[in-house]
C-alpha cells in the first residue's frame, strides 16, 4: 500500500487510495469518488486518460481541500 506522500505525488488517484490520503471510511472515499467520476466525465469525455482513476485535481476541488495545505500536513506528519 501506498503511502499518504506517494498517493499526494500522483495525477490520478483510485478509491482506495482516497480513503488514505484523505483519512476518511471508504463509503465517504466511494462518494467522493463518484462525484469526482462524474465531473471528470463531463470535462474530458473521451479524452479521459485513466477511466478507474479520477484526477488528484478533481477530487481535492470536491473535498474542498486545497493542494498546498494537505502537502503541508502530509509531510509535518513525519
Amino acid at each position: 500500500m501506498k503511502t499518504r506522500r506517494e498517493i499526494l505525488k500522483d495525477a490520478y488517484i483510485r478509491k482506495t487510495h482516497i480513503a488514505v490520503l484523505l483519512g476518511v471510511p471508504r463509503s465517504t472515499a466511494n462518494r467522493l469518488y463518484q462525484i469526482a467520476d462524474e465531473i471528470d466525465n463531463e470535462q474530458l469525455g473521451a479524452w479521459r486518460v485513466e477511466p478507474q482513476k479520477v484526477r488528484m485535481k478533481t477530487l481535492l476541488r470536491v473535498a474542498g481541500i486545497d493542494y498546498k495545505f494537505l502537502e503541508r500536513q502530509i509531510y509535518e506528519e513525519h
